[in-house]
């Protein structure tokens, strides 16, 4: 049948997909190489991409690197 459980934490990070945004993705995606990119739109000049987390711990570790 359908797997219907949520995902247990996920972190989307929105970034305007200008000159800046552009160089910001170039450091943020090699952060998350070992992670699998759950979703990855474009849309309306924002790239938006979410990652699924297995626990709350990493899910604070990877937001703190992104910042």
């Amino acid at each position: 049948m359908f797997d219907l459980k949520l995902p247990d934490y996920e972190i989307i990070l929105w970034i305007n997909h200008n000159d800046f945004g552009k160089e910001l993705e170039k450091e943020i995606l090699p952060i998350t190489r070992d992670l699998e990119i759950y979703d990855d739109v474009e849309k309306e000049g924002i790239k938006s991409y979410s990652w699924i987390i297995p626990s709350w711990v990493e899910a604070m570790v990877l937001g703190g690197k992104f910042k």
